[in-house]
């Protein structure tokens, strides 16, 4: 019996290590990371250069749905032409599935952005959508926004930050297995995050 006890105190300990180990890594805050390689930083990025005539460069980065506005990239460049009435070009790179966080760490690790933004004058950022879908937090979403902001600031690039879109939020949560629901549960416990979370950030990237 006592030895029976102690193997389910073990598992007890053992359970709640991986879970505080889990919990930081899954809700945790990614610290700012340098934008300079002649500065010694944890993480490598890249440096970008404004091209020089008047072809105004515009990019859209984020989320699947920057991902989904690739189809769009010429109709939206000719349209704005139009308006302006000088050369456009659109460039877009999205990653479906990832958080504000993953978003961030990927400016520094995937160099298919670095294509897209480098040189633009603005840059629209699509982050967000699978903050709220994961109900990961407004703390979370509000922090690694505002690093993805200041990185494209620090590069003089004028980032535009769109609101979270009006998807269906009841309806991905009800598509979903039974076991990543819970998981959606407890995360709104640990965040206090309510179900449809949309109008709290999407106040928040106003402020």
């Amino acid at each position: 019996m006592k030895r029976l006890i102690l193997v389910i105190v073990a598992i007890l300990i053992i359970t709640g290590i991986a879970f505080v180990v889990i919990g930081r890594n899954y809700y945790g805050l990614a610290s700012e990371r340098c934008c300079c390689r002649e500065l010694v930083c944890e993480r490598d990025t890249f440096q970008c250069h404004k091209e020089l005539g008047d072809t105004l460069r515009l990019s859209v980065i984020g989320d699947s749905w920057a991902f989904r506005h690739q189809d769009y990239n010429a109709s939206l460049a000719e349209e704005l032409s139009k308006q302006t009435h000088r050369p456009v070009k659109v460039s877009s790179y999205g990653l479906s599935g990832k958080t504000s966080k993953e978003f961030y760490l990927c400016l520094f690790e995937d160099e298919s952005i670095s294509r897209v933004v480098d040189g633009t004058s603005f840059c629209f950022v699509s982050v967000g959508i699978n903050d709220t879908y994961r109900k990961i937090g407004l703390t979370y979403y509000t922090h690694h926004t505002i690093l993805i902001l200041r990185y494209l600031l620090k590069k003089n690039i004028t980032p535009v930050l769109l609101e979270i879109p009006d998807y269906d939020i009841y309806y991905a949560y009800n598509h979903q297995t039974y076991d990543r629901k819970l998981l959606r549960r407890i995360s709104m416990l640990i965040t206090h995050s309510h179900l449809d979370c949309r109008k709290e950030y999407r106040e928040a990237s106003h402020r």
